[in-house]
């Protein structure tokens, strides 16, 4: 049994107790308020977090509110615990608005402690409005459905594998229940909508727990040192944790991207490979230097490059003959991202999956393509400049075709030159694309 407690204890205790102030909420500003809504249960995470601030007489009040608080014991811990009670429930009633119906209700007779008020306003319908089941089970399967280019631009760079794992997990911003995803299916989920250099290995992991072991991305058999449970034993141990395996699939990705397998947008690189760029300075036969290239992605918009390697095709006749049943005569390119066999624009609208401008036009002007590929923009010709049209027609010189344009935003073009309009200069040099479908976009 605890010590009994003098009654110059006890005194001494509530004295001191009562010269503690009890700590109040601007009613101004009101935490808890008197519609329901969806969230409510964020509102009373944030309730339980403040009472949790609150320290009186060795315990808090949230303490207190969940039932939890050591009541039990002689005189002086009984009295300790009808304080915290009492100023739990003042500091609830302090995030309310008077007057208002909630305020109204738990500042009645029946209310007399803070646990009495808190279990009201935690029942469904009074500040939370959760929502139904189709709502819950449509928020899911969107969630399951989204990949790595579902993230904002700017994070699909190289730590985009980190990225992904962080928008996965936090799907549920409100706390709803019913929002609730299996880690098993979150992580497969991760896997699945990864970067295609990525998910190979992301599911290798998954589907093989001997392999995922050796690779350090399940839990260990026991709380790592730096938990405060470090040495109980864990209870996912040997389980694929989301947090290790997205780490080691980024340590992966990076490698990968380091060694020049595959490449991000708007990130040319020297070396073999697709879209290689010579930095505008250099000499013909001048050895490209990466410190050479110029900034080719100022808006940092992590315009992504795929490698051949990707879609299992050893050169581009290959791709053209078993993907799309074509031969690579009729191979044409993209003015707006430099891709390979679609269009920018179709009837004036912008048909190409890339935003527009996204690649700087430095980077669309010296990109070199494979043989066998036709590009819309060719190197710089000499002619007259009497294409009919909006440069529809062809030249009576070295060009084929119009000059380089540019789109407004009522479709209609403007010449990219110094000019107000070209001249009829036969020594005048242009770059020219022309949008001629063919069917491509089909």
């Amino acid at each position: 049994m605890p010590p009994s407690a003098t009654t110059h204890q006890i005194v001494g205790e509530t004295d001191r107790l009562n010269q503690i102030p009890h700590v109040k909420f601007d009613h101004e500003s009101p935490i808890i308020k008197d519609t329901p809504t969806e969230n409510g249960l964020v509102v009373i995470k944030k309730i339980e977090t403040r009472l949790n601030d609150i320290t009186r007489g060795g315990a808090t009040c949230l303490a207190s509110v969940n039932g939890t608080d050591p009541s039990v014991g002689n005189a002086t811990i009984v009295q300790q615990a009808a304080d915290r009670a009492q100023s739990a429930r003042i500091t609830l009633l302090s995030m309310m608005a008077p007057g208002g119906n909630i305020h109204n209700i738990c500042s009645g007779p029946a209310f007399t402690t803070g646990k009495h008020i808190m279990d009201y306003i935690r029942a469904p319908g009074v500040i939370y409005l959760a929502p139904n089941d189709d709502v819950a089970e449509d928020h899911k399967t969107k969630i399951k459905a989204l990949t790595y280019l579902d993230l904002p631009v700017e994070e699909q760079n190289e730590s985009l594998c980190l990225h992904f794992k962080a928008m996965l997990q936090s799907h549920n911003p409100k706390l709803h229940t019913n929002f609730d995803i299996p880690e098993a299916d979150l992580i497969a989920t991760y896997c699945n909508g990864l970067h295609p250099e990525a998910k190979l290995e992301a599911n290798k992991c998954r589907k093989n727990n001997t392999y995922a072991r050796a690779e350090g991305v399940c839990y260990s058999a026991t709380y790592p040192a730096h938990h405060p449970l470090t040495g109980t034993v864990h209870p996912h141990a040997n389980m694929i944790s989301l947090d290790l395996l997205a780490v080691h699939v980024h340590n992966y990705f990076n490698e990968r991207l380091t060694a020049g397998t595959f490449r991000l947008k708007g990130k040319p690189t020297a070396g073999a490979g697709l879209n290689v760029v010579d930095p505008p300075s250099a000499e013909p036969d001048t050895a490209m230097d990466d410190t050479a290239l110029p900034d080719t992605d100022p808006d940092r918009s992590g315009f992504i490059y795929m490698s051949l390697n990707l879609i299992g095709a050893r050169s581009f006749y290959e791709y053209a003959l078993n993907v799309f049943n074509r031969d690579n005569a009729r191979m044409r390119t993209c003015r707006n991202c430099g891709g390979v066999n679609h269009f920018s624009h179709r009837d004036g609208v912008l048909i190409c999956p890339s935003p527009e401008g996204s690649v700087p036009t430095n980077l669309l002007r010296n990109i070199q393509y494979p043989f066998g590929v036709s590009p819309w923009r060719f190197g710089a010709g000499k002619g007259k400049g009497k294409g009919k049209g909006k440069g529809g027609g062809r030249g009576r010189g070295g060009g084929r075709g119009g000059y380089w344009m540019h789109y407004r935003d009522d479709d209609t073009w403007v010449w990219a030159t110094d000019e107000p309009n070209p001249s009829d200069d036969a020594g005048q040099s242009v770059d020219y694309i022309i949008d001629d479908y063919d069917g491509f976009n089909d």
